[in-house]
């Protein structure tokens, strides 16, 4: 009789066995089901499963973080891992599942898994109880520019999911301090995104009901990426662009300038400004192209006049494709020649001198006329300077400005303001030494909306880094670079 005792409980061992690793079998086959209602469907790829909403979302990566926004296998809306039967096997007392590490973890706990704000770009989740409740919470920040300088005026945009499983988004502006923020966010994984002009940058943040993600200090607001806008640079006789785009660390490149390259003009890089604008594809590089106040077009005119053409298209079909283009002063042809109804400069519009008459130096008190700007500023009225000092190291020259009497229907006038004229016409044999007459309401900065998206821009002003460059100028020259 004992032999056939010792088969009977080697059986009964062997059918528990069976039993218990097809327990666990179906256990582990629902570990990426979505709410845990017997469907057995995995999430799909490119999603994961939100231990905070309770449902496969899709993965949203941070520019930054190491966290892939939360999966969590096994999860189907208790707290704890690898639990398939509604959370039955809570984390110890005293933890609580961390959805972004995996693991549980102590309530209150500072450890990140490479996503709290300010260290990696994260989402701020800092291993505190979810509560598996999904109600209102608080998001706030500051947007910045790659520097860290504070962003007026950028949109910001938060994209999820609700309580019920809807599509969420909000958005709102930047006000004169870069801070945001929004109430009554739904709670769970969000993808939050600064945007302005051709700028933009992605961040993951999971949002606790009843709580506030603080975004606003200077280790968590959020910044631009300066190397994920392609700049080109051509570099002008009077003014200098570069000097601000280097204080916004933005990165650039320079690719020419007005100079004839002679024996005086050892730098002279005329030709490469050539090549660059009569290459289509090697402008199509690039999302913004600077062209600084200088005598490009001039020497263009007079050495190349053939390929004059070839520009002018070339430049049509760059902003048609949604790129951008600025443009200061003396460069003014490059957005006059190629979209004839974005500015109404003086005089008769053929004749590129006849609108080179303001006077300098002058001091205008502009109007802000629009809101974006006005936003930037924090007022309605700002004070542009025309400095003009040819006796200078290096000299300042700024008389025969390029002046504007009015924008088309597709333009915005940003600021605005009554401008002296000089006393006699533009002469390349002498300059105005005296004002006489005014141009009432004159722009000082406009900007163009192409019909392909792109965006072009004209200032009166430069951009040169020059003793009046006052603080408003300063504010106006770094907001509109983010326009663009």
């Amino acid at each position: 009789m004992r032999p056939m005792m010792i088969d009977l409980r080697k059986l009964m061992a062997s059918v528990f066995v069976v039993l218990l690793v097809a327990s666990l079998g179906a256990a582990c086959s629902d570990d990426t089901d979505s709410g845990g209602q017997g469907g057995g469907d995995e999430c799909e790829s490119g999603e994961s499963f939100n231990v905070l909403s309770g449902r496969c979302e899709p993965i949203a990566r941070d520019n930054n973080s190491g966290s892939d926004g939360g999966t969590t296998p096994g999860v189907d809306g208790g707290t704890d891992p690898g639990s398939d039967a509604g959370g039955t096997e809570q984390c110890p007392e005293g933890q609580s599942y961390n959805p972004v590490s995996g693991v549980c973890e102590p309530n209150g706990s500072e450890t990140d898994a490479g996503t709290n704000p300010g260290e990696d770009g994260g989402s701020g989740y800092d291993g505190g109880p979810i509560g598996g409740t999904c109600g209102p919470g608080t998001v706030i920040g500051k947007a910045c520019a790659p520097s860290g300088e504070l962003l007026a005026g950028a949109t910001v945009t938060i994209e999820g999911f609700d309580c019920d499983g809807n599509p969420y988004t909000d958005t709102v502006q930047t006000d004169a301090n870069g801070n945001f923020q929004f109430d009554d966010v739904p709670a769970g994984q969000h993808t939050l995104t600064i945007s302005t002009g051709s700028f933009s940058r992605n961040q993951t943040i999971i949002v606790q009901n009843g709580q506030t993600l603080d975004l606003s200090s200077a280790a968590a607001k959020v910044c631009l990426d300066g190397g994920s806008v392609k700049i080109a640079v051509i570099e002008g006789a009077y003014d200098h662009v570069a000097g601000i785009l280097d204080d916004l660390q933005l990165d650039y490149d320079i690719k020419g300038n007005d100079k004839m390259s002679s024996f005086f003009e050892p730098n002279g890089r005329y030709s490469d400004s050539l090549a660059f604008l009569k290459d289509s594809a090697a402008m199509s590089q690039y999302d913004i192209i600077f062209i600084n106040c200088g005598e490009l077009w001039n020497v263009m005119g007079q050495n190349n006049s053939g390929d004059v053409s070839t520009v002018i298209a070339n430049l049509s079909s760059y902003l048609s494709a949604g790129n951008s283009l600025y443009v200061s002063d003396w460069s003014h042809p490059f957005l006059e020649k190629v979209f004839a109804d974005a500015v109404d400069f003086h005089g008769d519009d053929q004749t590129i001198n006849d609108a080179r008459i303001g006077y300098a130096p002058q001091t205008i008190s502009a109007q802000v006329t629009s809101q974006g700007l006005q936003t930037a500023l924090g007022n309605t009225q700002a004070t542009i300077e025309f400095p003009h000092d040819p006796t200078a190291n290096p000299p300042i020259i700024n008389n025969n400005w390029v002046v504007a009497e009015g924008a088309g229907a597709s333009s915005t006038i940003h600021l605005q303001g009554d401008a002296q004229l000089c006393s006699q016409p533009f002469s390349s044999l002498s300059r105005c030494d005296s004002a006489a007459g005014t141009q009432p309401s004159s722009p000082l900065l406009i900007s163009y909306q192409g019909a392909g998206g792109g965006t072009a821009i004209y200032t009166a002003f430069h951009n040169e880094r020059q003793s009046a460059l006052n603080q408003d100028m300063e504010k106006i020259l770094k907001f509109l670079i983010f326009q663009l």
